[in-house]
């Protein structure tokens, strides 16, 4: 179902072969570990009941010496103190929104809520239909700035100058990597059909 540029989720049968740890190489086996690792012992999003991956991770180690490089980049952008956490989420949620991947919406919906957002304010967030956000000014700026970015494919003069008075220079940097590091996860989500969270048993 289209609507307006953006695909609906639709139930499907995943595409790629799940990798269960047994089956792994041993290059697959030490970013598995490392993946794992990165959670801290969270890692209901991440790990199935059979020890498969979840989400775009099973996606990620398929190709590992790829996937190092897509896990260095996610712990990078998810480090320092260049974006507060909850405008870091409504940077996700807002790049999330495009995709409709249910995997990455409920991920980042629950984080989002974690760090402050409302449930009022995620929900506007991640509907891609919406032309505006009645949300906090910090929030509704990252919402501007991602929402032109990925629907208009362009950033107006005026919000730029918004986003960097909020953020600095490199916060703005930083939520425009974020912006495309999810637009990759999106699209791995979504080519590969990957289910959301609850949608696969092991």
């Amino acid at each position: 179902m289209r609507h307006k540029g953006w695909v609906m989720a639709t139930e499907s049968v995943p595409r790629l072969e799940l990798l269960l740890p047994e089956h792994l190489s041993a290059e697959q086996r030490g970013l598995y570990r490392r993946l794992l690792d990165d959670a801290g012992g969270n890692d209901s999003h991440l790990l199935a009941g059979d020890g498969s991956l979840l989400g775009p991770f099973n996606a990620v180690i398929t190709v590992p010496d790829v996937g190092e490089c897509l896990r260095s980049l996610a712990r990078q952008l998810q480090s320092g103190e260049r974006v507060p956490a909850h405008l870091y989420e409504t940077a996700i949620l807002t790049s999330g929104a495009v995709w409709q991947a249910e995997y990455m919406l409920a991920v980042h919906k629950q984080r989002g809520m974690q760090v402050g957002l409302s449930l009022e304010v995620v929900e506007q967030l991640v509907d891609p239909t919406i032309g505006d956000v009645d949300a906090p000014g910090d929030v509704r700026t990252v919402w501007q700035f991602c929402h032109e970015l990925t629907v208009t494919r362009s950033v107006s003069d005026s919000t730029y100058r918004q986003m960097v008075a909020l953020v600095g220079t490199e916060g703005t940097v930083v939520v425009t990597i974020l912006v495309g590091h999810y637009a990759l996860i999106g699209g791995l989500l979504r080519a590969f059909r990957v289910p959301g969270l609850g949608s696969r048993e092991g």
